[in-house]
């Protein structure tokens, strides 16, 4: 019996005919607090039409606090930003306001970055260009951050709170917009019954044991116990970030049963990639706050994850995944386990081939020769720089469309 360890992120549930994008999540959420009559200019015009300074010191005021019971009910600091960030950043090639983890780092940079004025903080963000200039878009943008983050005489670690507390909210948020998705969308649990089967090859060998890692919120480990009930060779199913469905008690009681644990489960987080922010090399960096490991480590997703996952694989399937940097973490990780550089596991990453085959295959290769070329670097061989040359010539690393089903 081989073992295969297969990493789903969003692509999986967008196969399967999930409307499981940020975009889709915006376009409701946006419709939910303001309706679908106003467009996102004058939702903005009306956000920005309140007090901003103190009448009394001139000082910046906590603008969030002190206009939101003029705004709709529920509405978060991270509801605002995202709408400012749609109006002022460049979306010429990507929708990069829609990008949340990044939008996360660059804010919760622009508000915590310590006061060291060797070491400025510099955005990766692009925004628009106008007739007053790109630079001018920038600062509209760092001042409207830190006027939802807090008041000017508010301390750094207020501002986290206030940031956190309204980004758990904003989680929440999410989860409840994915698991209606997940419980009206025809198909798509028999979709992702089928694809999991093709990828783990199981129509050849029922015997390969499949202990899937799921980046995303939506199916859960119940789904896992029904796969097994069909005969699928499941070994684990972990949600490494949490699920939509952590506030439904009947959920909450079958998996508490199926994995002898106790408590409340773990709604969805977000959070952003320690690598850039130790890198900095700051004490005491807030930031960290906001990273996916603080997280995990605060959250009770610890105790749904599989010990099984973390033990060496024949192979290792990527399907779905961007493979960016904030998972990186993660992956260095799974290579680790298996002894990557030394043994005989082999990779396998798929692709979304889209309108342009080649140009999204050269795009992925790039993310996945990043990836590996990354994990080298962490290994203490002197060699461990040439480990995607080494996977190539052992016939260990394979770059595939997605499958038809």
């Amino acid at each position: 019996m081989k073992k295969q360890i297969l990493v789903v992120g969003n692509g999986f549930d967008l196969s399967c005919g999930l409307d499981s994008r940020y975009s889709d999540f915006f376009k409701q959420r946006f419709i939910d607090l303001f309706g679908e009559q106003k467009n996102h200019n004058q939702i903005r015009l009306k956000l920005n039409s309140g007090q901003s300074t103190d009448s009394w010191s001139g000082k910046k005021i906590d603008y969030f606090k002190a206009n939101k019971c003029n705004w709709p009910k529920g509405i978060t600091r991270w509801d605002c930003i995202f709408l400012f960030a749609e109006e002022l950043l460049d979306d010429s090639e990507t929708c990069q306001w829609q990008d949340v983890e990044n939008i996360i780092f660059n804010v919760v940079s622009i508000v915590l970055w310590p006061n060291d004025k060797t070491k400025p903080f510099r955005s990766n963000l692009r925004f628009k260009k106008s007739l007053e200039s790109e630079t001018n878009k920038k600062t509209q943008f760092i001042q409207m951050v830190n006027s939802f983050a807090g008041a000017e005489t508010d301390s750094l670690e207020l501002k986290a709170s206030n940031l956190l507390h309204d980004l758990n909210d904003f989680e929440k948020v999410f989860a409840k917009y994915i698991d209606k998705a997940r419980n009206t969308a025809n198909g798509y649990k028999g979709q992702a019954s089928e694809l999991l089967k093709i990828l783990a090859n199981w129509y050849s060998d029922k015997d390969n044991q499949l202990d899937v890692i799921s980046f995303n919120y939506s199916l859960d480990i119940r789904f896992g116990e029904q796969l097994k009930s069909d005969g699928f060779a499941l070994g684990s199913w972990t949600n490494i970030h949490g699920i939509a469905s952590y506030y439904n008690k009947d959920a909450e009681n079958y998996i508490n049963r199926i994995q002898n644990t106790t408590g409340q489960l773990s709604a969805p987080i977000f959070g952003i990639d320690n690598h850039d922010i130790l890198q900095d090399g700051f004490n005491n960096d807030l930031r960290l706050l906001f990273t996916k490991s603080y997280r995990l480590v605060n959250a009770r997703i610890i105790s749904m994850i599989s010990d099984d996952i973390c033990s060496a694989a024949d192979t290792i399937i990527f399907y779905g995944h961007s493979l960016g940097r904030a998972d990186y973490s993660y992956f260095e990780t799974l290579f680790d386990d298996s002894d990557l550089y030394h043994s005989q596991t082999k990779l396998i990453f798929y692709y979304y081939e889209g309108n342009t085959p080649l140009e999204n295959r050269e795009q992925y290769t790039s993310d996945v020769v990043r990836l590996l070329t990354s994990y080298g670097q962490t290994l203490s061989n002197i060699h461990g720089e040439n480990i995607v040359n080494k996977l190539v010539l052992e016939h260990r690393l394979k770059v595939l469309p997605y499958p038809e089903f």
